[in-house]
């Protein structure tokens, strides 16, 4: 599998793990989604997002896409595929809890 093979010991396993930690804690559901590139050769495209869900009465319904993200692969700042993702999904992680809090206000500040 070349570059596509994982050097930090991370494995899919982990990759589904982390996926459905971020939607347990943001009440999303996430997507990833790899994408051949335009060029010949081993490189496409990850898209990374994170839709919310609205489960009221027991019924899930996809909202809108709360974060999107979206790079190139290979790409310069990992060495496999597994990491790359990794890195995307802790990204979303943390872009999910920025909107989380910009949006909560506290009632001592208002």
């Amino acid at each position: 599998m070349g570059r596509l093979a994982n050097q930090a010991g991370i494995t899919m396993e982990e990759i589904f793990s982390l996926c459905k930690s971020v939607e347990q804690v943001h009440r999303v559901l996430v997507f990833i989604t790899l994408s051949s590139g335009p060029l010949d050769g081993p490189a496409g495209f990850t898209t990374i997002s994170a839709m919310e869900v609205n489960d009221e009465d027991g019924v899930s319904i996809l909202g809108r896409c709360v974060v999107a993200l979206s790079a190139e692969w290979p790409c310069k700042d990992h060495r496999d595929y597994v990491s790359c993702v990794y890195n995307g999904l802790m990204t979303l992680d943390t872009n999910l809890g920025r909107i989380r809090w910009t949006q909560s206000k506290l009632e001592i500040t208002e």
